[in-house]
């Protein structure tokens, strides 16, 4: 009965036994295909965050905030205005600035009338010079002849000598008139030029007491109250796209051998729990230690290897934002790059631009010229 209960046992034992090393070849089996097909060409990382720009909206010109339009988390189209600065004085010195242009365009006229004036005095001083050679020559003629004291002959001689110094003056001063003065068009002329130049920074410098958002996007960091003083480069605001954001995955060094640009990735935002696509459109030139502020100083006699975290920027296709929703900067991610995948990036180049303040030239143009006809006297 014993051997029965024993034979049975052992029975039982191998069964128990060759199901173990059955579902371990199983288990292996599996774990081959899925390495094979897809656990060596799919590398994943948690240590990932949302990144984005964070455009800070910055004064151009001084002077205390009048009028805000804007709160904290608030949504700004590109090109909406944000708010605005008291432009008193601003107003103050575009009338000077066109003051200042006015009395530019009667100088200008002063200096071609100078040139007329010293053509004129050129003229007058050339006639004078002829007729008194034409007495000097007569009275050196009449002295050799005995005919003429020799005093009035030296005041002959010294009118004559005085008459071409007075003519060779003239003439200089003629050059410099026309120097002063010369100038194809009354606009390229040096005077009337810096005083149209300073018209139209005094115009941007009122324009600039409005504060517009240069991106659409959602408004954070606000940094202004009503009535306080900003001065020029002070920041005002921060506004983030999250439209145009990208995720800084940090893999280990030993995980970047078959990273490349180019892979397609696919993570799951800590944010929503969404499931995102993207791709690998740049692999930093550094660790994130030996770019930090304070590299790590590894020259020591206890010194332990650690394995080092090398940061690639993932670019977000904007299809899966526009799927899934927008998620904030700084969130965590996990990232799985598939490394047998290859796409073309040169053809995901970002195209960044923004509207600044701009005279239209038209308009501007056709104030100067009223400025100018006011001016001319004609």
């Amino acid at each position: 009965m014993e051997n029965n209960n024993e034979l049975k046992n052992k029975t039982t034992a191998k069964k128990k036994i060759g199901l173990f090393l059955i579902i371990c070849i199983v288990i292996g089996i599996f774990y081959f295909l899925y390495w094979n097909f897809y656990g060596k060409s799919h590398i994943s990382t948690d240590d990932s965050y949302i990144n984005g720009n964070q455009t800070t909206v910055t004064s151009q010109v001084s002077g205390p905030i009048k009028e805000i339009y804007f709160n904290d988390t608030s949504k700004v189209e590109k090109g909406q205005l944000l708010a605005t600065i008291d432009d008193t004085n601003y107003k103050i010195n575009l009338e000077m600035a066109e003051a200042n242009l006015g009395k530019a365009v009667k100088d200008y006229y002063s200096l071609q009338l100078n040139i007329h004036k010293a053509q004129n005095e050129v003229n007058i001083n050339k006639n004078n010079l002829t007729k008194i050679t034409e007495d000097y020559h007569r009275d050196f003629a009449a002295y050799k002849k005995g005919l003429l004291s020799k005093e009035k002959y030296q005041a002959s001689l010294n009118n004559f000598e005085n008459s071409k110094i007075t003519l060779a003056l003239s003439e200089k001063n003629l050059e410099t008139a026309i120097i002063n003065g010369y100038s194809t068009t009354i606009y390229n002329h040096p005077i009337v030029k810096s005083a149209i130049e300073k018209y139209k920074d005094a115009l941007l410098n009122m324009m600039r007491t409005k504060i517009y958002s240069p991106i659409s996007g959602t408004i954070t960091k606000k940094a202004i109250e009503l009535g306080q003083e900003v001065s020029a480069g002070q920041n005002l605001v921060t506004v983030i796209d999250l439209n145009n954001i990208w995720v800084d995955a940090n893999y280990k060094e030993t995980q970047m051998k078959d990273i490349k640009i180019g892979n397609t990735v696919k993570f799951k935002s800590d944010f929503n729990d969404k499931e995102y696509s993207g791709v690998v459109v740049g692999i930093s030139p550094g660790s994130g230690s030996s770019l930090s502020l304070l590299p790590a100083q590894n020259a020591t006699g206890n010194w332990i290897k650690i394995v080092q975290r090398v940061p690639v920027r993932i670019a977000i296709d904007p299809q899966s934002l526009k799927d899934n929703g927008v998620v904030p900067i700084g969130t965590s991610a996990t990232i799985t790059a598939d490394t047998s995948s290859k796409v073309n990036v040169e053809t995901i180049k970002p195209s960044l631009t923004t509207v600044f303040y701009k005279i239209d030239e038209n308009s501007f143009m056709d104030k100067v010229n009223s400025i100018i006809k006011m001016n001319s006297g004609k």
